[in-house]
């Protein structure tokens, strides 16, 4: 049953014309509280208020593009257009100890395949795979969180003096407003209050991410300035692998001290740092998992290295070591020249056969295929996506044809080399795609069970299937490529 969108004023209820798109953001069912009408008014707790995560999208819609400043309340504050996204499937982020600047393991969110939250060893975002646990009365999926990987920035930025640290807690990122996908986070180096319009753009250092449903890659952008750091809770097996080359890195990683800092011990400074044209693999030993980093333009890159003591006395049996630690860190070097855009990718999670939660008979699992998939399609990601619904022409409530209706998911796409290479304002960079390098122009994503069984061709977006899929709570999820997503939806007729 489709019920049309209606209003109430003065105790008359009047219906809106259906135009033949139907948009992602309709008019409100009622412009009336439940007051109002007699009913009773439940107020929220302060932890579920709107709070300071909102940023400047507490008192307005967000920023204006053109950066204009909108108009104001008599209060000073920003003028509300909208209800705020409090009921979503990312809630978590925005209420709780957030808008007390303090991130806690319940600011996580499923987005299908990870989940993530913020809580990793460095200040960013921290995607962890699942593993789904089904008995006769629950399914969930769990994780174990050090096997995440932590995409961020160091604490403190040791190039500058003074005060110059990067706070955990995030804001809600004015230039990506929420939507039904996600939403988009920032986080600035300290020199004033976050999401303050009083900040002049690009006064501070910025690093920003899209929290999305079925993306298989965690995406961070750095604005220069910012220091692109990975970091991951276990230890490397053996070294890194640079541009799918078939011999390990020669490089030689630094400490991580005791404090979280990072130093060198005198190793020869020609195998400090290496030369990155594009893309980093990362094999962990305890976890067993293969991660995929992607680099927007050539970047050179360090490694640090925590020794745990060996001496160290065992933990008494039945305690759990939750100790959040960096044991391993790759920096990016040259920060301060441009901007960039770094993503991440699960490419195996039983690289080994080590890991008994994904692997069968202790047997490694080749994803070859499944790598080059990820690398082929990594350039292109998602913008700001937008969903919209779209019935037969003609008003919904005369029309007796009205049989089907078609839900749009259109991604946005935009292409991670290009955007770095306009940020950094740069002419004499070839952008063309050569079709020996295998760079898609479509991106990848995850559809559910009734997306998959739905979703149709579109104009510029195949929405093939490409035959990798993961299971979740939802059921089977696939990888899809494409652009923009068509489903059509039975309707069953006039209402």
């Amino acid at each position: 049953l489709v019920i049309p969108p209606f209003y109430i004023t003065k105790g008359i209820t009047t219906y809106s014309a259906l135009a033949n798109t139907y948009p992602s953001d309709p008019l409100p069912f009622s412009l009336l509280g439940p007051d109002d009408i007699g009913f009773a008014t439940h107020y929220r707790s302060g932890d579920s208020n709107p709070g300071e995560v909102f940023g400047s999208w507490l008192h307005s819609v967000g920023k204006p593009k053109n950066n204009e400043r909108k108009l104001r309340k008599e209060n000073g504050m920003k003028v509300n257009r909208r209800a705020m996204p409090t009921n979503m499937w990312y809630e978590n982020l925005l209420i709780g100890s957030i808008n007390q600047k303090r991130v806690t393991e319940n600011n996580r969110a499923y987005t299908i395949p990870y989940i993530i939250d913020f809580v990793g060893p460095i200040p960013g975002i921290r995607v962890q795979f699942p593993h789904k646990l089904a008995s006769d009365t629950i399914i969930q999926m769990a994780t174990v969180p050090k096997h995440g990987l932590t995409l961020g920035t160091a604490f403190k930025d040791d190039r500058r003096e003074g005060e110059n640290v990067v706070e955990s807690a995030y804001v809600l990122d004015g230039e990506y407003p929420p939507s039904q996908l996600g939403l988009g986070l920032l986080w600035s180096r300290t020199g004033g209050e976050l999401g303050n319009d009083d900040e002049e753009e690009g006064e501070y250092p910025t690093m920003r991410t899209n929290v999305l449903r079925g993306i298989p890659y965690v995406t961070m952008k750095y604005s220069k300035g910012m220091k692109a750091v990975i970091s991951a809770e276990v230890p490397l097996a053996g070294s890194l692998v640079i541009d799918n080359g078939n011999e390990p890195a020669n490089l030689s990683c630094g400490v991580i001290n005791k404090d979280g800092t990072t130093s060198r011990d005198g190793t020869d400074a020609a195998i400090n740092t290496a030369h990155v044209d594009g893309e980093v693999s990362l094999t962990f030993k305890e976890s067993d998992f293969t991660w995929l980093i992607f680099f927007s333009r050539p970047v050179s890159v360090e490694c640090f290295q925590k020794v745990k003591d060996q001496n160290a006395p065992p933990l008494p049996p039945g305690v759990v070591d939750f100790t959040v630690e960096s044991l391993f860190e790759l920096h990016v070097v040259d920060y301060d020249t441009d901007p960039l855009i770094v993503r991440a990718a699960l490419a195996n999670n039983c690289t080994s056969g080590l890991n008994a939660l994904y692997c069968v008979g202790g047997q490694p699992r080749g994803q070859s295929h499944l790598d080059d998939l990820l690398r082929s399609h990594s350039d292109t990601y998602p913008g700001y996506p937008e969903l919209r619904y779209e019935f037969p022409p003609g008003s919904f409530l005369r029309d007796t044809e009205a049989n089907h209706a078609l839900i749009h998911f259109d991604w946005k796409p935009r292409s991670m080399r290009e955007d770095t290479a306009i940020l950094r304002s740069r002419t004499d960079i070839n952008l063309s795609r050569d079709p020996k390098e295998g760079r898609s122009t479509e991106m990848l994503a995850y559809a559910l069970p009734h997306h998959a069984d739905s979703i149709q061709q579109a104009v510029g977006s195949s929405n093939s299937e490409t035959g990798f899929c993961s299971e979740g709570l939802h059921g089977r999820a696939c990888l899809i490529r494409g652009n923009k997503w068509v489903m059509k939806e039975d309707l069953g007729g006039h209402p």
